[in-house]
């Protein structure tokens, strides 16, 4: 007999003699079943005294004994032995795991016939697949939701193709959509001037039509100039006027055309402002006109109140004077901020309240990062402090902003004379006198350009007469010539248009007064 041959006997006597230990362990079940039986029903005394005497039959009612409770353990041990026996008999290759989880899965659905080993859901894989199926019930039911076909994959790779399709066509508009992006970025950090410099790039470029994202786009800037305030009116006249020329009326323009009603009301009060001070001779006067010439109007009360503080300072009008109308115009509502808070910080800076002054200044840089105004009172503020270091250093702030900023070049301008370089405070001076804008600009850095060119004159006087040889003094005879030059044409401009150099300015060059005692006290045409 062989191996393979041996192996099976022996496995072929171990079945039967299981066989034959669960028969009799059936047959003595069975026996036990019956006795119990008989005991439920009564009749298992009677039964035993027909067959033999039996003094004392068990009582249900009578506590068990530890011998008793020992049987029934042992039987119920047996019972179980059994049914494991019959699980493994039926499979003989399945893992302890799995004849367990064929019990408890027999006694959940109550079947009872071969052998049963779950199936695994083949997507969790921690379910058991539904019957004929490899899936759960759960992933089912998320497939029935989810019903993907194969072609429906392709989806995703023609959005991606129709999407590059789509930007190669329209290169343009995405450097233009980049472009707007940065520039909002801008205006979200507070740098609004970069930001409608960065529009104006861009404005030849935007699309027109409400079909478009045009109209949003000079939405934008209106916005931004708007933010700016009073000191964009102009430009902001002009941009209205070149891209909203006849379609204000539109529903998506409204806001365009609550800006053009504003600049309208701004221009309306100084209309009035402006015939009611060729009439007057002293600031009541002025006040008494004006307010004549704007009743039963309807003016806008901010822009009124804002010409009224102008006539203060044409009048010279005391600070408590300037106040109120600078209260009057802050009554109207956050929205004037533009207006008043310059005014507040002027008024600081009369008042020599430089800390106040300081204050104001944040306050302007908080609404606007790019405000020159905030630099040009931080520069006076600090100046009259005696801290010129910081004075230059927020002044130069300003020129990084706008190089050619009369004002702040002027008072850069200053800061070079006090510290004795006459060079770079007379090249300062030239900037501030080409680009003022104002009457008032136009005046102070002419005062300026004046008073340092007189004292490079001077300076190249004072250099001839110590010079020993005479190709120098040649040399500086002729740098003094071209600086004579300069100065001669400059009063002759002033002449021509009307205006005379400071007050203060001609008393430092008539000797009166130092320079030190005009640009450092805060009192007379420069303290602020």
């Amino acid at each position: 007999m062989s191996t393979q041959d041996l192996k099976q006997a022996e496995k072929e006597a171990a079945k039967a003699k299981k066989k034959a230990e669960k028969a009799a362990r059936k047959a003595e079940k069975m026996k036990e079943k019956a006795r119990r039986k008989a005991l439920k029903d009564g009749t298992l005394g009677k039964a035993a005294v027909e067959e033999e005497p039996v003094l004392d039959g068990p009582d249900p009612l009578r506590p068990r004994t530890q011998e008793e409770l020992n049987m029934e353990l042992e039987e119920l041990r047996d019972m179980v032995q059994g049914e494991i026996d019959e699980m493994r008999e039926k499979a003989p290759d399945a893992e302890w795991d799995d004849i367990v989880r064929q019990a408890l899965y027999e006694k959940q659905h109550g079947i009872k016939a071969e052998y049963h080993a779950p199936v695994m859901c083949a997507i969790c894989g921690e379910n058991e697949a539904a019957e004929d199926s490899e899936y759960c019930e759960a992933c089912l039911d998320d497939m029935k939701h989810y019903p993907f076909e194969w072609w429906q994959f392709i989806i995703p790779l023609m959005a991606v193709f129709f999407l590059v399709f789509g930007i190669l066509l329209a290169k343009d508009n995405v450097s233009l959509f980049k472009g707007v992006a940065d520039a909002q970025g801008m205006a979200r950090q507070g740098q609004l001037i970069s930001a409608l410099d960065k529009y104006g790039e861009l404005n030849g470029r935007i699309a027109e039509g409400d079909d478009t994202y045009g109209f949003q786009y000079r939405k934008n800037q209106v916005k931004l100039l708007n933010r700016v305030g009073i000191q964009q009116y102009g430009v902001l006249d002009n941009y209205l006027n070149a891209y909203y020329p006849d379609d204000l009326n539109k529903w998506y323009n409204r806001y365009a055309a609550k800006s053009a009603e504003r600049i309208e009301e701004y221009q309306q009060a100084y209309k009035y402002f402006e015939e009611a001070a060729q009439s007057s001779k002293d600031f009541k006067s002025l006040i008494k006109a004006f307010d004549k010439a704007v009743e039963g109007k309807d003016v806008n009360p901010a822009f009124a109140n804002y010409y009224r503080y102008y006539a203060t300072l044409i009048y010279g009008e005391g600070v408590e004077t300037q106040k109120k109308y600078i209260d009057a115009i802050k009554a109207e509502g956050k929205e004037y901020e533009s207006l008043y808070l310059p005014l507040e910080a002027e008024m600081a800076l009369t008042s020599k309240d430089y800390d106040k002054a300081l204050s104001v200044c944040d306050t302007l840089e908080d609404r606007n990062a790019e405000d020159v105004y905030a630099d040009v009172y931080r520069t006076v503020a600090y100046r009259m402090k005696g801290d010129l270091k910081a004075a230059a250093a927020a002044c130069d702030a300003g020129l990084k902003v706008d190089g050619t900023a009369s004002t702040l070049n002027y008072q850069r301008a200053i800061l070079f004379l006090l510290d004795g370089d006459l060079k770079l405070a007379s090249a300062y001076a030239e900037e501030a006198h080409a680009n003022a804008a104002t009457a008032n600009n136009y005046v102070s850095a002419c005062s300026i350009y004046s008073l340092i060119l007189q004292e490079q004159i001077n300076d190249k006087t004072a250099a001839i007469k110590s010079a020993k040889k005479a190709e120098v003094k040649a040399k500086l005879r002729s740098e003094r010539s071209d600086l004579k030059a300069t100065l001669e044409s400059l009063e002759t401009e002033m002449e021509e248009y009307g205006y005379d150099v400071s007050p203060d300015v001609a008393k430092i060059l008539s000797g009166k007064k130092t320079a030190e005692q005009v640009f450092l006290k805060g009192e007379g045409d420069f303290a602020w």
